[in-house]
């Protein structure tokens, strides 16, 4: 029999996936998308971005929730990316 541990079976060792930052997230959204967008309409993304990135705004209020969500589950990610990423 192998010592090799079972798929999953070291999953509740590892540490909690980080919450990137919301000026973390934008950042590198708008550095996947500027290439894939004209000037013009990337000039219009990154200020619908800027918008996202107010102080007490809609944004902040997402982040907020993401880090509950990261605080009271044992991964954050985990149900949407198997959701997204998968299965839509």
């Amino acid at each position: 029999m192998s010592d090799q541990p079972k798929t999953f079976e070291l999953d509740a060792t590892l540490p909690p996936l980080p919450v990137p930052t919301l000026q973390e997230t934008c950042d590198r959204y708008l550095a996947g998308v500027e290439l894939l967008l004209s000037a013009d309409e990337f000039a219009n993304t990154k200020e619908n971005v800027e918008e996202l990135l107010t102080p007490g705004g809609v944004g902040a209020k997402l982040q907020e929730l993401l880090e509950v969500r990261a605080a009271t589950s044992d991964n954050w990610l985990s149900g949407w990316w198997e959701k997204y990423a998968y299965l839509a």
